[in-house]
């Protein structure tokens, strides 16, 4: 049980030192939210089309869409989502 503890505790760290490298590696970029209002014939995926990067995993985006604004299945005109972006400050 104390060996299974010490391996969880081994991993937590490198997973967290790893994310601490990958934002120091990498601060010039930054998550941000834009705010888009719904147009009658949208969709997720039409959206997540307009706002697709090319750094960025398709799928993942509208997935991430769907569960920022607690999207099950439609979206309505006139609705306002958060779109999640990658921001590059120079």
């Amino acid at each position: 049980m104390r060996k299974l503890f010490m391996v969880t505790l081994i991993c937590s760290i490198l997973v967290g030192l790893s994310s601490f490298v990958y934002a120091a590696a990498f601060p010039e970029e930054e998550l941000v939210f834009v705010a888009y209002k719904v147009e009658q014939g949208d969709s997720i995926w039409s959206i997540a089309k307009q706002f697709h990067q090319s750094t960025g995993n398709f799928q993942e985006l509208v997935y991430d869409i769907k569960k920022i604004n607690d999207v099950q299945q439609f979206i309505q005109p006139g609705q306002v989502l958060k779109i999640p972006v990658i921001s590059k400050s120079v």
